[in-house]
């Protein structure tokens, strides 16, 4: 009886740890869509300018708000730059200084 309680509690724990781990590629972003796999999910510090390239000297197309969950490339692009995809499915360059990975 013992061993069947333990062979069911081990094969609980192991799909619980398969189905519910997830590498950083795939955490969630604020839609609870996954990222991809070249993003990893990330916050957007207070007053962030979104760039149409990763130059400070490109096309402003606008501010995102702090607190804003992103997926980010894992890493820079330019000159100090993230590529982030917003909840939306824009994107756009944020400088590397304002995000915070999760």
């Amino acid at each position: 009886m013992r061993f069947l309680a333990a062979a069911a509690l081990t094969s609980a724990l192991a799909c619980a740890s398969t189905s519910s781990a997830s590498s950083r590629g795939q955490m969630a972003s604020a839609q609870g869509q996954a990222c991809p796999a070249s993003q990893v999910a990330a916050v957007v510090a207070p007053s962030s300018e979104l760039y149409a390239r990763p130059d400070g000297n490109s096309k402003l197309m606008g501010n995102v708000d702090g607190g804003t969950k992103v997926c980010v490339d894992t890493s820079t692009s330019g000159y100090g730059f993230r590529r982030i995809k917003l909840p939306d499915g824009s994107e756009g360059y944020v400088d590397e200084t304002h995000v915070n990975l999760l």
